[in-house]
């Protein structure tokens, strides 16, 4: 897992489960070494869904991001608004209250209970053509419930400590456990279950910090510190049988590793951790400069290749000059969308938006100009260049069941509860089928000339055995799931790796 070259920090990010939408829930947690905090996951974990906002005694707030990070935003007066450059966060006090817009456009309110820890919870997050994800709190503020944007009811249970046990959510009237979780007595997450049943297993020593992960594989990962508690760093890092290992020291302002393969590299930086040189194990140096809101200004590498990029008021790139020197400029709107993009060769690319900064024209360098309408906040029509057509038509939880061509014909998409596509059928009828494990795996596929492909996997989720009514096909894996081996016809092809998981061998 990563380890922070400046700081020793060990931190490692997993989604535990997705479901689709028109804003999709992804439940991502997030373990930092460096923080111990009792979190509803246990202590130095995070989950996406975990924001709020606390007010500071001198007026101002802490703002806890998805990943689980601090930033700090102004008090405001109505009608007052403050962007954040270096979070790319817009910050607003309206007649509601407090609104947090993020670079994407979804749009945060915290109007939730406050929590143990002082903190407003996140109440919903919205877009500006109305699709919302809601969130329901129990006492104490503890995550109860989430509605997704398609009406889905995500039920979360959590102990008494406002620990997440289990996140599930009832599909045709089965309910489906997405993941679950269990701690010892310390507080600390030891064991996921995914919806297979599937377990991660997680070591920790004093302090709360992370000494041993074993992944649904039974491959383990494990990690050494000096120092205690959130003063830690890392030291050594490395997987069963020496993949991916690492020895760390640590100097003023730079830290020096050396991989299982012998091969060292160095990192240099300053007092705000960012890092300004690399040398490389072949003695390369690598030179990065940044502005003062850390945005990443100019790359030299190894061969004196230098890469630029200029910034505008809000931190978007409008000038990017490539290791060739040849320029790609970009131009935005007030409301920081992309408005137009002239690439080296002096082409134009450009895009119009409405009120609610959808998409509603796009030109292309030669001249062309797509249209979009929407409807109800869908896609409705497109129309291309020479002002064909085309017609989309959703169901009500927003998935696409129909494309009409300009021509009349049309293609037709059905799903299951989980918005995981069962059949599609072509502009000729022509159908195929679809089915899936809980974990979301495609394990059957029917052509519409009857042939049935058939897939199963191993725990981690690797293809193993992929198999239809012509041939059969066999994979192994190795650490991270790299591919090992392919039978096919009793025909075998091995893959071989070094420590770092380059490819070495084909035989």
């Amino acid at each position: 897992e990563p380890v922070d070259a400046a700081t020793g920090r060990v931190y490692h990010t997993n989604v535990d489960f997705e479901l689709p939408g028109p804003i999709p829930v992804v439940w991502e947690r997030t373990y930092y070494s460096d923080a111990a905090v009792d979190g509803p996951l246990g202590y130095n974990w995070h989950h996406s869904y975990n924001l709020g906002i606390r007010q500071l005694e001198e007026g101002a707030f802490a703002f806890r991001h998805a990943d689980g990070r601090e930033s700090f935003l102004p008090a405001l007066k109505l009608g007052e608004s403050h962007f954040d450059r270096r979070e790319q966060l817009a910050w607003t006090l309206d007649g509601r209250g407090y609104l947090l817009t993020d670079i994407r456009g979804l749009q945060y309110r915290f109007d939730g209970p406050e929590n143990r820890s002082g903190y407003r919870m996140v109440s919903g997050i919205s877009t500006k053509d109305g699709f919302r994800l809601r969130f329901e709190y129990a006492s104490g503020g503890r995550l109860a419930g989430i509605i997704s944007s398609r009406g889905e009811f995500l039920k979360v249970e959590t102990d008494e400590s406002g620990r997440v046990l289990c996140v599930s959510v009832n599909q045709d009237g089965e309910e489906v456990k997405l993941v679950r979780y269990r701690y010892d007595d310390r507080g600390d997450m030891v064991e996921t279950l995914d919806a297979l049943d599937v377990s991660k297993h997680f070591v920790y020593s004093g302090g709360h910090l992370l000494v041993q992960l074993t992944n649904q594989g039974d491959m383990s990962f494990h990690w050494e510190y000096e120092g205690k508690g959130e003063n830690a760093r890392c030291v050594h890092t490395w997987g069963d049988g020496g993949v991916m290992e690492y020895f760390i020291r640590y100097g003023k302002g730079y830290t020096h590793i050396r991989n299982g393969e012998n091969a060292e590299t160095e990192y240099y930086y300053g007092e705000d951790k960012l890092i300004y040189k690399i040398v490389d194990a072949n003695g390369g140096i690598t030179r990065r400069q940044y502005n003062s809101f850390q945005e990443l200004e100019v790359t030299v590498n190894p061969e004196g290749y230098t890469r630029k990029t200029a910034y505008n008021e809000f931190g978007q790139p409008v000038r990017i000059t490539d290791e060739n020197g040849e320029d790609t400029f970009l131009d935005y709107d007030n409301n920081r969308n992309l408005v137009s993009l002239y690439t080296p060769g002096g082409k134009r690319l450009s895009w119009d938006y409405d009120g609610q900064d959808r998409v509603v024209s796009r030109t292309t360098p030669g001249g062309e100009t797509v249209k979009y309408a929407y409807d109800g906040g869908v896609l409705r029509t497109i129309t291309d260049g020479q002002g064909r057509v085309y017609t989309l038509t959703f169901n009500d939880r927003y998935d696409l069941e129909l494309l009409q061509f300009p021509n009349g014909l049309f293609r037709r998409w059905e799903y299951d509860g989980r918005g995981r596509l069962v059949q599609a059928v072509d502009v000729k009828g022509n159908v195929t089928r679809y089915a899936y494990d809980r974990a979301d795996n495609l394990i059957r596929l029917e052509e519409p000339d009857g042939n049935v492909h058939r897939f199963e996997y191993d725990a981690m989720g690797n293809m193993v055995h992929a198999s239809d009514n012509i041939r059969e096909v066999k994979f192994t894996y190795g650490a991270l799931g790299v591919l090992k081996s392919r039978e096919q016809d009793r025909h075998w092809i091995t893959f071989g790796y070094n420590s770092e998981l380059q490819l070495r061998r084909i035989g």
